[in-house]
């Protein structure tokens, strides 16, 4: 008889909806609390985003599970030469904008606008690959490739190269990282699904010419008819390539009863209907008189119907769009599946003895996910808040609001002079210059490099501070006058709220109570019950 296999299982590709804000209702703390009820943990991948990892730790700290901290990647080994096609093509359509442009430099433009647009249609379309740290090197560089997609990448999404993840620094030959070969969206999916098996196993030795023993293959059980397939190709050139396999979940949601409520919030993001579900479009793919390439939808029916579809009119110019490719496409983009749920070990068996070609290496899969559990190291990060200290703090306030009331020519106004004052005084009191300075620098440091600010919101915009920091657009006490009331700063502090600065507010067992921050408090942390001034409580500490 085998002996049973008791290790902890890992859960492979978990998304939350903190950090995969637009497709997944899953949270940080049911994933944890299953997990520390099932021998298991699971890793955190979400859609370029580290956004819930923070969360993860002290809920993982909280409920006893491993922290696995990960991302699933959007990857673009052309990223770099598609930012070049993208800014080739706004000058081209900003020079067809001049007045004194001969007629050949015109079609010479239009013919480079041409071929420039469909190679962006190709370029601009990045893959997913799974990264997950190992130990706390990698996690440290799992972050520095997130930011690098942000700040150098972002295309519509964070968008990564190869170059950035095989550049990352090295210990002992090691970036600290396992990867896997991740879901349909992938490189080596994509190739498999569109017959290139030969750029599947190179992208699949490449991988693994770089992680050695810590890529992975990675299939999955849904019942997707291309999933099926990825599945069945990427066994074979596994084994042929002696690379592990694991599974994969791409869990979106707790359990099974949630498939439908999944399948609801996606409608709701794109405002469809469930009775478009299953219906189909057409997709026109057409090149406009200036050269740019374009895709429209329109319904399949009435006159667009089958081959009369060729005279459709496109925008205001029909004669001078001519459509270059028709296709038949879903009306509503759905994740065909309904089994996308967090998974045990019990969870994933029973699944995998449903696929054909999943249930004969049923165990060897469930073995690789303990193994790579066992590969990743305890890692501990710091979360308390850190949040910067200014120093002369209510100083430096008070000489930026002077200058505020400069700029809005009120310096001399008794009535601003006065409110400014009191406002001042309370926030000295709370200890909260230092929060609006910080405020003020993410603010001003926002409209400098182009980001959106709003006028307001909530309270803010009751404080006259805010507004001549230049945190909020709107002058509160022009408001005040006009709305009865609702610009008063009581709305957004008041001495009530800032007078109890030297205490905390902790929950208990029977309810919220206010202590002294230097109050020693007996809490339960890392499984051990020790005694901290109330001031050092952490988020996932329980109070004994």
């Amino acid at each position: 008889m085998t002996k049973k296999d008791t290790r902890p299982y890992l859960q492979i590709h978990s998304h939350t909806r903190r950090g995969s804000l637009r497709d997944c209702i899953a949270s940080v703390e049911d994933m944890c609390k299953i997990s520390a009820q099932n021998n298991m943990s699971w890793t955190c991948t979400d859609h370029g985003s580290v956004g819930a990892l923070l969360e993860n730790y002290n809920l993982a700290k909280k409920h006893g599970t491993k922290f696995v901290p990960g991302v699933e990647l959007y990857v673009n080994g052309k990223r770099d030469r598609m930012f070049v096609v993208r800014e080739r093509l706004a000058a081209l359509k900003k020079e067809g904008k001049k007045t004194q442009i001969s007629k050949e430099e015109n079609e010479n433009r239009l013919k480079e606008i041409r071929q420039l647009s469909y190679e962006f249609e190709e370029l601009k379309k990045p893959r997913h690959l799974l990264v997950v740290a190992k130990n706390e090197f990698g996690f440290y560089n799992l972050l520095q490739l997130v930011n690098e997609g942000y700040l150098k990448g972002f295309y519509n999404k964070p968008t990564n190269t190869y170059k950035e993840l095989f550049d990352l620094p090295k210990k002992n030959g090691d970036r600290g990282l396992i990867v896997t070969s991740s879901c349909i969206a992938s490189d080596s999916s994509q190739f498999i699904l569109n017959n290139k098996k030969d750029n599947a196993s190179d992208w699949l030795e490449m991988m693994k010419e770089e992680f050695c023993s810590d890529f992975y293959a990675e299939v999955q059980p849904n019942k997707m008819e291309e999933q099926r397939i990825v599945n069945t190709e990427l066994i074979q050139l596994a084994n042929k390539l002696k690379i592990p396999l694991v599974v994969g979940a791409d869990s979106h949601y707790i359990s099974m009863k949630h498939s439908k409520l999944h399948e609801l919030f996606l409608l709701m993001q794109g405002k469809q209907k469930v009775s478009d579900i299953g219906k189909k479009q057409w997709r026109i793919t057409y090149e406009t008189k200036k050269g740019e390439v374009l895709k429209k939808k329109v319904e399949k029916d009435g006159e667009f119907f089958g081959e009369s579809i060729k005279t459709l009119k496109i925008g205001d110019s029909p004669k001078n769009n001519e459509i270059k490719k028709i296709e038949e496409v879903n009306k509503v983009w759905m994740i065909e599946d309904a089994e996308l749920s967090f998974k045990t070990e019990a969870d994933m068996r029973n699944i995998l003895k449903q696929r054909e070609e999943l249930k004969d290496i049923e165990d060897l899969l469930i073995s690789n996910n303990k193994d790579l559990y066992e590969k990743i190291e305890n890692i501990e990060i710091d979360s308390s808040i850190k949040l910067p200290r200014f120093e002369n703090d209510d100083e430096t306030l008070k000489k930026l609001c002077a200058k505020g009331l400069i700029r809005i020519k009120k310096s001399k106004d008794l009535e601003y002079i006065q409110r400014l004052k009191y406002e001042l005084d309370i926030i000295k009191r709370g200890g909260l210059a230092s929060y609006f300075l910080i405020l003020e620098d993410l603010v001003s440091h926002s409209i400098k490099i182009g980001i959106p600010v709003g006028p307001s919101r909530g309270s803010g915009g009751s404080a006259l501070v805010n507004y001549l920091l230049g945190i909020t657009r709107l002058d509160p006490i022009e408001w005040g006058k006009k709305t009865a009331g609702m610009f008063d700063f009581a709305r957004f502090l008041n001495p009530e709220r800032v007078s109890k600065k030297d205490v905390i507010s902790i929950e208990t067992d029977e309810g919220f109570k206010e202590v002294d921050i230097n109050e020693e408090i007996k809490i339960k942390r890392d499984n051990k019950v020790i005694i901290v001034k109330a001031v050092e409580i952490k988020i996932g500490d329980e109070i004994e």
